[in-house]
């Protein structure tokens, strides 16, 4: 099935190129779930409509060692939902999150090729809450609060005459939510043999076989081909979770992005990525358009870091 995330609308793009003097980031491109290898301690914030995420980083520079580089420190905070159309205008999504992330890097110069390398440490918290449905009372749901941390290790390195590109590993422990049945749960309430009121909600299960403590790791690699204001990106991923049920998978994809500078090949704003979620058909059969994703992406800059 063709997914298509969506990270602002018309009304932001609006607000996007009001922003003349600031700078956009290099970790706009992103893939479906929106993750990235890529970190260049840019100011940003992000909209995404889609599964109603809100995500803002903040960075501030530790120590600065004039044209050679500097260490930066960084605060993000995404609010949203990971599976559902909008937690903002509806109370019946499956699953709502909340995650604070903490950044350690900087930016290491080399005068000969002209490129900057910016290696990174970030450290994920998210706390969200499911509805999960139990197979020996059918009729009730139960709300379970779940924390999930993770870390990623990478590096990215940049150049005006160089493509960009970037790698790193993510590890953590999670749950086993996405290996789990879902369906949708209607509530009657009635009165005087009227019905008042009918509240749908969503939920996975059973309980007896949810896990919030399951190990997963992510490989993630991202090149981008930079001509003039266009971006090529290819990206490779493998997610091993230790999930029952689950096999590794591998992810490719590629598309276009639009970069905001002539000589500058690490300011982009937005475009589009394909990607092929399931490449070796691991955990699916489903043929290889339906295992393919559409993801729109669009980044409102804040500037540089303080």
């Amino acid at each position: 099935m063709v997914h298509l995330r969506v990270l602002a609308s018309g009304v932001v793009m609006l607000i996007l190129f009001n922003f003349n003097q600031a700078y956009a980031q290099v970790d706009v491109i992103q893939d479906s779930k929106g993750e990235t290898s890529f970190e260049n301690f840019q100011n940003s914030l992000k909209l995404n409509f889609e599964t109603s995420e809100f995500s803002i980083k903040g960075f501030k520079v530790l120590k600065s060692f004039e044209d050679r580089g500097e260490i930066t420190f960084g605060l993000g905070l995404n609010l949203g939902a990971s599976k559902g159309k909008t937690v903002l205008f509806s109370d019946s999504e499956l699953i709502s999150k909340g995650a604070v992330s903490f950044s350690l890097g900087g930016r290491i110069n080399n005068d000969q090729t002209d490129a900057d390398w910016y290696p990174y440490f970030t450290m994920t918290r998210t706390a969200k809450s499911l509805n999960l449905w139990d197979s020996s009372d059918p009729i009730s749901l139960i709300e379970e609060d779940v924390t999930n941390q993770e870390f990623q290790i990478g590096v990215t390195r940049t150049g005006a005459e160089y493509p960009i590109m970037s790698a790193a590993v993510n590890f953590g422990r999670t749950d086993n939510a996405s290996a789990l049945e879902s369906g949708t749960f209607s509530s009657v309430f009635t009165g005087n043999g009227t019905i008042l009121q009918i509240d749908t909600q969503e939920a996975i299960g059973p309980a007896s076989d949810f896990d919030e403590n399951v190990n997963d790791f992510t490989f993630l690699a991202d090149l981008v081909w930079v001509v003039k204001r266009i971006g090529i990106p290819a990206s490779v991923r493998y997610y091993s979770p230790d999930i029952t049920g689950l096999d590794p998978v591998v992810k490719i994809g590629s598309g276009i992005f639009i970069n905001k500078s002539l000589t500058e090949s690490n300011k982009f704003v937005g475009g589009i990525l394909f990607q092929n979620t399931d490449l070796f058909k691991a955990n699916t059969n489903d043929s290889f358009f339906k295992r393919v994703s559409i993801t729109l992406v669009v980044g409102i800059p804040l500037g540089d870091a303080l």
